[in-house]
């Protein structure tokens, strides 16, 4: 089966991904000292963009920018084409085609996007990734490529490997992901659980461990992903420095990654940090050095093209918006420590930046320009240690204002792309440009959030069409008109909020 028919037989949705936004993109360039193109107004590529699920969200937020798909799969192709169609977008347009078939003038782009594509595909297309980057970004143009990396590919490449073995014979996709997951299980299950003695205990022991970590992981992967990843004929990780030095050949350099705290030693606590500062005589060797640290097996790197002069520049921040669902989690002596739900934490005495996280945080998901923060919390350190917290990844920022709102008064507006996504399925694209899982009854609500109804209206809509089921505690059906109205009234008004926390009711609603 070719890859064109692999993905033709397992549709590979193409999500929204965060972090090839223009808005985080160009705040990577910027601390780097480039000037990249306005948000607003920029000029996108996407390179495999399969269905459009990245490249649409992006569209539809960005409405004077524009934007350019290209993807050889024509039924992914047609999925991408017929949502713009629904959507109306007219800023973004999908070509038939592989990489090595555009055709464009040099320079055509601010932002040239390769998710999900550069490690499954062979090496001359690979390079053909590069090249084309390179030739089409304007001067302080930024391109971004995700892969699969070593060493952390060496481990989940054995495994992958393993499971290939185990359904060489089997030919429907359903079949291969059922029974290569049924031989991770088995086999994990198994190995280094009952070796008590002998010489090779220990070694079975680590290498059952290392088996169950992966069958946990895959485990949580949907089929689709699973498949493309770990049971495609192609998958070629590479080492940091390798890749480096590939794309220095087609005249690119690498300026940080699109997460930018997993290319800062800082963000990996002290003792990894000395020890890669002690060893590393560059900075691409620290770079190395941490994915050898953390056994790093993905990353999504920006590069700018190689005649362009960069250096870090904290003052940049002055431009940004400031997000982060950061709070305050305990106070001593030594300073108020602040923490994050994926669990790093930053601990300060500075008045001026406790100020700043604590605005932050109450804001949240809604960003905080860095000029207001600056206005309430003052202190001219405040963005050099706003700097330091995103280094160390506490918060976020963005280079464009926020195009949602967490309001809902007057007549609060989902997005289009949202609404339509909430039609046929249960995950919807947010205005953070992130995926958002909706049970049934949010899904019916959600389309009705057009900009037509207030609160209200949105109450009456649901009255109307007597199709919301309720019940009372002791799960009695509520019949009672009068009772109902009382009940949806309370769940519209929940339902609101949930949806303003979840960033998905848009800033232009009236």
């Amino acid at each position: 089966m070719s890859a064109d028919d692999s993905y033709a037989e397992v549709p590979y949705p193409t999500p929204p991904v965060r972090c090839t936004h223009p808005e985080i993109l160009a705040v990577v360039g910027a601390l780097s000292g480039l000037r990249p193109a306005p948000v607003d107004r920029c000029r996108v590529l996407e390179i495999g963009c399969g269905d459009g699920g990245n490249l649409l969200s992006m569209a539809c937020g960005l409405p004077g920018a524009e934007f350019v798909g290209i993807e050889p799969s024509a039924p992914a192709l047609a999925r991408a084409a017929d949502a713009a169609e629904a959507l109306g977008v007219r800023n973004v347009r999908f070509e038939r085609k592989g990489v090595e078939e555009l055709d464009e003038p040099p320079g055509s782009y601010d932002y040239v996007v390769t998710h999900g594509v550069f490690s499954w595909v062979a090496p001359d297309v690979q390079e053909k990734i590069l090249e084309v980057s390179a030739r089409m970004l304007r001067p302080d143009g930024l391109a971004y490529v995700s892969y699969n990396t070593f060493p952390g590919w060496h481990a989940r490449g054995m495994v992958r490997e393993m499971m290939l073995y185990h359904v060489r014979n089997e030919s429907s996709p359903s079949s291969r992901t059922a029974n290569a997951r049924d031989f991770l299980a088995r086999l994990s299950d198994a190995v280094g659980a009952t070796e008590k003695g002998g010489h090779l205990a220990t070694d079975l022991e680590a290498y059952g461990a290392l088996l169950r970590h992966e069958r946990d992981l895959i485990s949580r992967y949907p089929e689709p992903y699973f498949y493309h990843e770990h049971l495609e004929r192609v998958n070629l990780p590479v080492y940091f420095h390798e890749f480096i030095a590939r794309a220095a050949r087609h005249g690119l350099k690498f300026v940080s990654e699109a997460f930018y705290s997993s290319s800062q030693s800082i963000a990996y606590g002290a003792p990894v940090a000395d020890v890669v500062r002690s060893l590393a005589k560059d900075p691409m060797e620290i770079q190395q050095l941490l994915d050898f640290a953390s056994n790093r097996a993905f990353r999504q790197s920006v590069l700018c093209r190689s005649d362009r002069p960069t250096a870090t520049d904290p003052g940049a921040v002055r431009s940004f918006h400031v997000s982060s669902p950061v709070r305050s989690v305990s106070f001593e002596d030594a300073g108020e420590t602040f923490g994050v739900p994926w669990g790093w934490t930053l601990t300060t005495s500075d008045p001026a930046l406790r100020k700043a996280l604590t605005r932050i945080g109450e804001g949240w998901p809604a960003p905080v320009s860095f000029r207001a923060l600056e206005g309430d919390a003052g202190g001219p350190g405040l963005a050099s240690s706003l700097f330091d917290a995103f280094s160390r990844g506490l918060v976020e920022f963005q280079a464009a204002p926020p195009r949602f709102t967490k309001s809902t008064g007057g007549r609060p507006c989902a997005s289009p792309l949202a609404r339509l996504q909430a039609t046929s399925g249960k995950v919807v694209t947010n205005l953070r440009h992130e995926q958002v899982s909706l049970d049934e009854l949010s899904r019916s609500w959600l389309v009705l959030l057009d900009g037509t109804r207030d609160a209200a209206g949105v109450l009456s809509a649901l009255s109307d069409d007597g199709k919301v089921a309720l019940q009372t505690a002791d799960g009695a059906t509520v019949t009672d008109p009068a009772e109902r109205r009382r009940m949806l009234s309370e769940g519209v008004d929940a339902f609101l909020r949930n949806m303003a926390d979840a960033a998905l009711l848009a800033a232009t609603s009236a």
